[in-house]
C-alpha cells in the first residue's frame, strides 16, 4: 500500500507541479524519508511486501519530485535549498514520532470506546493525552517555522507550509480511499477542525 501511494504522490508531484496558488503544507516535506507520514509500512495495494530498497527508492524519488516542485514553487537557490532539506530532515523524525503516538492514542481510544462498558478514567487520559500530542505538534511547528524564517521569506514559508498541506491531504484522501480510515473510524473531511 505505501509503495502504491508513494508512487501515486511522485507522479502527482512530476505532473502536475502542485497547484501554484496553493503550495504548502505540514506533513510532507524535503529531504527526509517518510514524507507519507499517513501511510501504512510495507504492503502494496495487493497486500504484497515491498522489499526496503524498492521503498526505498521510492521515498528517495519522492523526496526528489518534492524538492523540484518546493524549488520552482519558491524560487530557491540551490543553498536555500539545502538549509530547506536539513530543517525538514530535522522537524520530520520529531513530526513521525509524534504522529506515530497520536495513532497509538487514538487505537487505544478506540479500543476503550469500543468496550461494552467504557472505561472512562481511561477514555479520559486517552484524550487528555491527544490534546498534549496537539500542543507538542504545534510547538514543533513554531519551531520549524523559526528556523525557516532564518532563510526564507514569510511568502515562501507560507507557500512551503501551504505545499505541505496540500499534499498531506491528498495523500490522506489516497489512504483513507484505500480503505484505511482513521482509528476513530471518521474521515478526516467530516470532524471539525
Amino acid at each position: 500500500m505505501r509503495a502504491k501511494l508513494l508512487a501515486v504522490a511522485i507522479a502527482f508531484l512530476a505532473s502536475s507541479g502542485v497547484d501554484a496558488q496553493a503550495t504548502g503544507g505540514r506533513q510532507g516535506g524535503v529531504g527526509g524519508p517518510g514524507r507519507a507520514g499517513p501511510l501504512q509500512r510495507g504492503r502494496t495495494a495487493g497486500q504484497q511486501p515491498v522489499a526496503a530498497a524498492d521503498r526505498a527508492g521510492l521515498e528517495r524519488q519522492f523526496r526528489q519530485a518534492l524538492a523540484r516542485v518546493a524549488r520552482r514553487q519558491l524560487g530557491l537557490t540551490p543553498v536555500k535549498m539545502s538549509q530547506l532539506a536539513a530543517v525538514d530532515q530535522k522537524f520530520e523524525r520529531q513530526r513521525r514520532a509524534l504522529a506515530q503516538r497520536a495513532r497509538q492514542t487514538r487505537l487505544a481510544l478506540r479500543t476503550a470506546m469500543a468496550d461494552s462498558a467504557p472505561p472512562q478514567p481511561l477514555i479520559a487520559q486517552q484524550l487528555d493525552t491527544l490534546l498534549q500530542l496537539e500542543r507538542q505538534r504545534i510547538d514543533l511547528l513554531e519551531s520549524e517555522q523559526k528556523e525557516l524564517a532564518t532563510f526564507l521569506t514569510p511568502l515562501q514559508r507560507a507557500k512551503y507550509q501551504a505545499l505541505q498541506e496540500q499534499l498531506r491531504r491528498r495523500l490522506e484522501a489516497l489512504r483513507v480511499g484505500a480503505g484505511q480510515d482513521s482509528a476513530l473510524g471518521i474521515r478526516p473531511d467530516s470532524s471539525p477542525r
